[in-house]
């Protein structure tokens, strides 16, 4: 309780304060509104305070609106734990929304404390605070300082364990413009699982967000499988989140780095993500998603020169096959044969192409249609051009296979190898692979085994190969995916029947890679590749597209 003198005596003092610039009460009752409206909204008030924190403070509706109306020296506004009806709330929320210089506004609510008539009140808050012109300031935060009330842990009915999320879920979807951050502190109860349901699922409802910031604290226990995929997912597409925090969580492991690496191809506005307190931060994992950040802000900038010209975005549509291992593995014949499956191309059967060899590099398209843009690069078995495909092979992992084929006969004599060829050569494969690759521990080259000359093999048994597949798959877990041994093809490179299903399985791994894991890029890029691919096939000579047919492309009448 304050009274009257003490009112006097303290408003005085914080009229008369120039260099003071934080105040905070606390606890206070019968007074607090009077001693407020004398210091921070009278006609003499005070001009230098411009953080106010308030907690567990009677009467603040008839205060608070007023100070928020008048007083312009005010920055930053804490509300510790307030109780209003919700017509007061909203009061407060108007008053916020008409204050032009309050660039913060702090609301912060324990556990036990998400009644359905505190929703209801912050809810109005945040209605009556949304401004199509004016930036969201509004700084939500549910804190886990939960009192034991009943046994160990409070108990809430399950209609209140739904109220903050309902609120999430309009800030998330774009209903609500005012909220500009949310700290989640997940309550430790017994029902984890459902307020981890329920925030996924506010989460699901994605449009066009103002929330600026997201933190999640002490997610941990028994959390179901694949829970942070779903919520990285839910990020993919939201284009107003800058930073995201995740302090004390668990259940961030290997498959989870995957799925958040993949949400930052595709996602360029995250601007800062911090992992205090868990396995991340210690394993050097935080280093590999700074760095990944770093390289966002450089591609963010090209493309809002994109984004300001109003182009259309869509999933990139561009990869690369390529095709490597023993000499005369019949990895061209394997080719010509993808060839004819997919575009229906004749290949002469004479004996050029019993004679020809592929030398260092050589590369055509596969497929180019609407759907997706597949080159494939022949790479020479002989280690002679390795040197020069050293220096040819481009740097990047991005949508990358790899289709190592394998002879399990010596290249002269027609004699079959011992096994221990097979794991020397896949290894020095997989090595060369490593090597040219980006490593970033996400978008991990794929690399498929194949086998060849099946029509030659008294046996079709490959498990003295999947024992051999599976060591290499761990050893180079980190740098590349080998896929499983179950997934190795043994084919005859000649007969298509044999190659189809290879066929299906490529391009069910580009399918994800191009749906799933890849950057957004502008349609007009897509389109213009493939010009330039026909025009390169049509026409050998220079000028590849004259600038009379260029111009009508970049500007269509």
């Amino acid at each position: 309780m304050i009274d009257e003198d003490a009112v006097q005596t303290l408003s005085q003092a914080l009229i008369q304060s120039s260099s003071l610039k934080s105040f905070a009460l606390y606890d206070a009752k019968g007074g607090a509104s009077a001693l407020l409206l004398k210091a921070f909204a009278g006609d003499s008030r005070n001009q230098s305070i411009e953080t106010l924190k308030l907690e567990f403070v009677s009467g603040l509706e008839d205060c608070l609106p007023a100070i928020l109306y008048s007083n312009r020296s005010l920055r930053e506004v804490w509300l510790y734990r307030t109780h209003m009806r919700p017509e007061q709330w909203r009061v407060i929320g108007q008053a916020i929304r008409d204050n032009a210089t309050a660039a913060t506004i702090h609301v912060i609510v324990e556990w036990s404390e998400c009644t359905r008539e505190w929703h209801e009140g912050v809810e109005e808050l945040v209605c009556a605070a949304s401004s199509d012109v004016k930036d969201p300031i509004i700084h939500l935060s549910i804190t886990n300082q939960i009192h034991r009330l009943r046994g160990d842990y409070i108990y809430m009915d399950d209609d209140d364990v739904t109220l903050p999320y309902n609120l999430l879920e309009q800030a998330w979807s774009g209903k609500v413009k005012s909220l500009r951050s949310v700290n989640f502190n997940f309550p430790s109860t017994s029902n984890k699982l459902l307020h981890l349901k329920r925030f996924v699922r506010a989460l699901g409802n994605g449009g066009p967000s103002t929330l600026k910031e997201l933190h999640l604290r002490c997610l941990k226990g028994n959390l179901w499988p694949g829970v942070w995929k779903q919520l990285f997912w839910c990020m993919r597409g939201n284009t107003s989140l800058a930073h995201l925090g995740l302090y004390h969580c668990e259940g961030l492991d290997e498959e989870a780095f995957k799925d958040l690496m993949g949400l930052l191809q595709v996602n360029l506005t995250l601007q800062s993500i911090r992992v205090w307190g868990s396995s991340w931060e210690t394993d050097g994992k935080a280093a590999l998603i700074q760095e990944a950040l770093s390289q966002n802000k450089k591609r963010a900038a090209y493309v809002s020169v994109f984004r300001d010209a109003k182009l259309q975005f869509g999933d990139a549509k561009a990869g690369r096959l390529f095709l490597c291992g023993s000499p005369k593995a019949g990895k061209t014949q394997l080719r010509q044969t993808l060839m004819r499956i997919i575009q229906g191309k004749s290949w002469l059967g004479n004996k050029w192409d019993e004679l020809w060899r592929t030398k260092v590099i050589e590369v055509e398209f596969i497929r180019n249609d609407d759907k997706m843009q597949v080159a494939i690069w022949d790479l020479a078995g002989q280690w002679i051009f390795r040197t020069l495909q050293n220096i040819l092979f481009p740097q990047t992992n991005h949508f990358c296979v790899f289709l190592f084929v394998y002879s399990p006969f010596h290249e002269e004599t027609s004699v079959i190898k011992p096994d221990s060829c097979f794991k020397s050569e896949l290894e020095d494969w997989l090595r060369f692979i490593a090597s040219s690759t980006q490593v970033t521990r996400h978008n991990l080259p794929q690399v498929l085994v194949v086998l060849s000359h099946k029509d030659k093999m008294t046996s079709s048994s490959l498990t003295w190969a999947h024992s051999i597949v599976e060591e290499l798959k761990k050893d180079f877990a980190n740098l590349l995916n080998l896929c499983p041994s179950q997934k190795c093809f043994h084919v005859d490179a000649r007969k298509k029947k044999q190659v189809i299903p290879l066929k299906n399985h490529i391009f069910e791994i580009f399918d994800d890679l191009l749906s799933k894991r890849s950057p957004r890029v502008p349609h007009l890029c897509f389109q213009l590749s493939s010009l330039l691919v026909t025009n390169t096939k049509e026409n050998r000579s220079c000028p590849i597209w004259l600038s009379k047919s260029f111009m009508n492309f970049v500007l269509p009448s």
